[in-house]
């Protein structure tokens, strides 16, 4: 097997710490992984709406993580299989992928740069990890943080926030309980809902199904009893009805009756309760046939406990309109709609921050 000369064990050894940063950030947990999904994004079959759903959970979830890189060198292994039999047809191909040992996966599954030194058979080695390192690269760089530079400044109602290659500076003036989960926050350039949100909330197909179109409440905490529930239109001369489930509650289902407009709030007289978990969904009726959307594509909210409202009251009074603060409180409640709000208020005080811009972009993939 031919030597690695000095730039390409330059160039691995800066992918691996790219990767080492990124494995760094995983997270245990996370929704089921979805083995087809992964085939899909490594063949490139993916929408680009897609891939960015699939590739943040790639970045996110450990579990993601580890299943994308065994396919990857799972398929990459049968490849190399079939070329050395001579395959020549799908079908014989797909039998070689089946007839590798298990070992012979598990040899190749932890980590990516073991690639290099299979791959470097022939004369070929450059060419080929060249292309390996760009391909990986630009995976990265998909689904890592922008907001990499060494320096980023917050302008916040209670000061200037800076990140430098000394650290996080201006932290003084900030409430303590909250300080580490803003430099968390500088230090990743993303935001992270907390496991209130994520433990209740509907995977992809639930929240982003083509044939829904809810716009609120979804995965998200809600801090009132009479939530407004906001969805797009679905047809010309058709009325709407709402119907809310409570989620392992023997509750009836609540409903709003027929609706012409596509936005409903529940009246006071009959609340929500605290601290339980619902799902809702729009039955929309016309000249055609009714239409009842699938269980599964019933978006969730949970209407926010009472501790938990005091204890967001309390951190309110504590923030002193500081939007840092307040982000990371409501996050911390699972208050992703209020979270935005205060993030969008940070982005018009900063207009040239990028890494605003960055954790805009996490939440909305959280949701």
């Amino acid at each position: 097997m031919p030597e690695l000369d000095d730039d390409d064990k330059t160039a691995w050894g800066a992918l691996g710490e790219l990767m080492d940063r990124v494995r760094a950030r995983l997270q245990p947990g996370g929704p089921p992984v979805d083995q087809e999904q992964l085939f899909d994004l490594i063949c490139g079959e993916l929408s680009d709406e897609q891939i960015r759903v699939v590739t943040q959970r790639v970045r996110t979830w450990k579990s993601w993580h580890e299943e994308y890189w065994k396919l990857r060198a799972y398929m990459d292994l049968a490849g190399d299989v079939a070329s050395d039999n001579d395959v020549g047809s799908a079908e014989t191909a797909e039998a070689s992928r089946a007839a590798i040992p298990a070992q012979a996966i598990a040899n190749h599954v932890g980590d990516p740069r073991t690639d290099l030194a299979r791959r470097s058979r022939s004369w070929l080695t450059v060419t080929i990890a060249s292309v390996a390192i760009i391909g990986i690269a630009v995976f990265v760089s998909r689904i890592s943080p922008r907001s990499t530079s060494l320096v980023v400044s917050i302008d916040d109602p209670l000061g200037k926030v800076a990140r430098n290659t000394t650290g996080i500076h201006g932290l003084e003036a900030f409430p303590q309980e909250w300080r580490s989960d803003i430099t968390v926050m500088l230090e990743t350039g993303r935001v992270q809902a907390s496991n209130i949100a994520l433990n209740f909330r509907r995977g992809t197909r639930g929240n982003d199904s083509p044939d829904t179109a809810y716009i609120q409440p979804k995965g998200t905490v809600v801090r009132t009893t009479t939530p407004q529930f906001l969805w797009k239109p679905l047809g010309e001369g058709v009325t709407y009805e709402v119907v809310i489930f409570a989620i392992n509650d023997e509750r009836p289902p609540v409903s709003s009756g027929v609706l012409t407009e596509t936005s409903w709030t529940v009246p006071e007289l009959t609340p929500l309760s605290q601290g339980v978990v619902y799902e809702w969904e729009v039955v929309v009726r016309g000249e055609g046939p009714e239409h009842v959307p699938d269980e599964l594509h019933r978006p969730r909210f949970k209407v926010i406990a009472i501790d938990a409202l005091a204890a967001i009251q309390e951190a309110e009074k504590a923030a002193r309109g500081s939007h840092l603060v307040l982000t990371a409180a409501y996050l911390d409640a699972g208050l992703l709609d209020e979270a935005h709000r205060e993030l969008d208020k940070l982005a018009a005080e900063n207009p040239k921050s990028p890494i605003v811009g960055d954790w805009l972009k996490s939440l909305e993939l959280q949701r």
